[in-house]
């Protein structure tokens, strides 16, 4: 349908890269049905982050296809946020540069060449 909320998910499917949902963890079984209709494709990774930069920090991170279910599965609270888009498939990248003691500059770097 043409509404105006039709045209904003047709949009942000549209546009790529990185979409961030605050405070959507209550509503994410309708965020993926919508951006899946609106052409997302249901590979394209997602992840749910909890208590961010808390000691109670919780990620959960799959794909438009999977993460309602995962998120639902482990009882992840809120508040949180939704990330959507190629940026949470570098997540591991950057953790195990982290790990790595890698200084920043050098794991930009890495990443972009």
């Amino acid at each position: 349908d043409g509404t105006p909320l039709r045209e904003t998910w047709r949009r942000l499917a549209a546009a790529g890269g990185t979409v961030i949902f605050l405070m959507g963890l209550g509503r994410i079984e309708e965020i993926v049905e919508e951006i899946g209709a609106a052409g997302v494709p249901v590979y394209r990774p997602m992840a749910v982050v909890s208590a961010a930069t808390t000691e109670s920090q919780r990620v959960v991170t799959g794909t438009v296809g999977t993460i309602a279910a995962q998120v639902r599965d482990a009882g992840i609270p809120t508040p949180a946020t939704i990330v959507l888009g190629d940026v949470v498939a570098v997540r591991d990248q950057i953790l195990g540069l982290h790990q790595s003691n890698i200084q920043p500059t050098d794991a930009a770097a890495s990443l972009v060449g």
